[in-house]
């Protein structure tokens, strides 16, 4: 029997181990609440990362249907704002992120606990399936989404967002890339009740010295979340993809496909590290949305605060007709798009860590798990099945 119940105004599936309880809305397929158990030293406490939208108990009729449900991580086809294409508009996000999935097939044995969903997209045209997987004994989230029949190539993406309710800072890193970008979307100043205050196209070499449109403060750490008060701003960064043999931290492979590309969201004062693995051949960008208080139309309404840390294939968080057309990234021998059929393996989960624990410098993959190791010579490890994102 499927177990279901009401979360923040929406619909869920649950599913569970002794150490996560997972929700997904049967709208948008988000995840969230996930509650990672016997967490932490003696395994005492229950930890909740991922954002729920402020609106969710308002009762609010929204015109933009991925708004409704947002929350936590969701799969985008097409990724991005979207609009009209071949003659017909395109959800922002897609089918997958703003429609309902059909009701799941559950399967479960003592040590994994598998959700299997469907859902059909009119507009492009094609199916994606969503295949969730939880394992006893892991805090970590198995997620695969296959795409068939769509007849166009579709920017896609993981859209996780992480909560920043409060002051306490995540501090931000992610696996070696090759250069990084504002969106060039982030142009105006000030546009649609948005403030933004990094400029448009902006190139930058790391994220802790990303250029600003502020004369006294013309560089920003991009590392350290919540920053830059009243703003909201969209900046990706861009992967190296590594030759077979060789991984993105200078270990010697296991894999024979190299090792995934990483990014890490350390928050000290509450005593966890959120990780999510990728393979960087299927996803070769990460967007980072930063939500802070900087957009005012409804339901934002300047009270707003996450951060979205999306990996993608796609043109920035601009949409289908952007992303499928050329541009300076695919041009500059970044994909942009995926052919169907195509199948996004991706892995996220949560360690402890001490509150002294700084930015993530490395991280070092075994043959049972994965070890973050930060500025100040801590380490963590945790078990996780990190091979899971090259699976074909």
């Amino acid at each position: 029997m499927i177990k279901t119940r009401n979360e923040s105004s929406q619909s869920v599936w649950v599913i569970s181990t002794p150490e996560v309880e997972l929700c997904l809305t049967k709208t948008g397929g988000m995840m969230a609440p996930v509650t990672f158990r016997r967490f932490g030293a003696g395994g005492e406490r229950s930890v909740r990362p991922y954002y729920i939208s402020p609106w969710q108990d308002e009762g609010l009729d929204l015109d933009v249907a991925v708004l409704r449900p947002l929350r936590g991580d969701f799969f985008c086809a097409p990724f991005g704002a979207n609009g009209e294409f071949e003659g017909s508009d395109v959800q922002p996000h897609g089918a997958s992120a703003c429609e309902s999935w059909d009701d799941p097939e559950i399967e479960q044995t003592d040590d994994v606990v598998t959700l299997r969903t469907q859902i059909a997209s009119t507009h492009p045209r094609g199916t994606i399936t969503k295949t969730i997987t939880l394992r006893t004994g892991e805090h970590a989230v198995y997620t695969t989404h296959t795409l068939a029949d769509f007849q166009t190539p579709l920017p896609v993406g993981h859209h996780a967002c992480l909560d920043s309710s409060d002051d306490a800072p995540l501090l931000l890193a992610r696996s070696p890339y090759r250069f990084g970008r504002v969106a060039t979307s982030n142009s105006p100043v000030y546009a649609d009740e948005e403030y933004r205050s990094l400029p448009g196209g902006a190139e930058f070499e790391s994220l802790t010295s990303v250029p600003t449109r502020f004369t006294d403060d013309p560089v920003t750490d991009c590392t350290i979340f919540p920053a830059r008060r009243g703003f909201v701003d969209i900046l990706a960064t861009f992967d190296e993809i590594p030759a077979t043999g060789e991984s993105s931290n200078g270990d010697t492979t296991l894999s024979g496909r190299g090792y995934p590309a990483w990014t890490t969201a350390a928050r000290p004062g509450a005593g966890y590290l959120w990780y999510s693995l990728k393979d960087p051949g299927v996803l070769p960008s990460a967007v980072m949305w930063m939500e802070n208080h900087g957009r005012h139309a409804p339901p934002w309404n300047g009270r707003n605060r996450c951060i979205g840390l999306e990996d993608v294939c796609a043109y920035y968080a601009d949409g289908l007709v952007p992303s499928i057309s050329p541009n300076e990234l695919n041009d500059a021998g970044v994909p942009t798009a995926l052919e169907s059929p195509a199948s996004v393996h991706y892995v996220q989960g949560l360690v402890p860590i001490p509150s002294d624990f700084g930015h993530v410098t490395a991280v070092h993959f075994a043959d049972i798990g994965a070890e973050f190791a930060d500025a100040h010579g801590h380490s963590v490890t945790t078990p996780v099945d990190w091979r899971y994102v090259f699976e074909r």
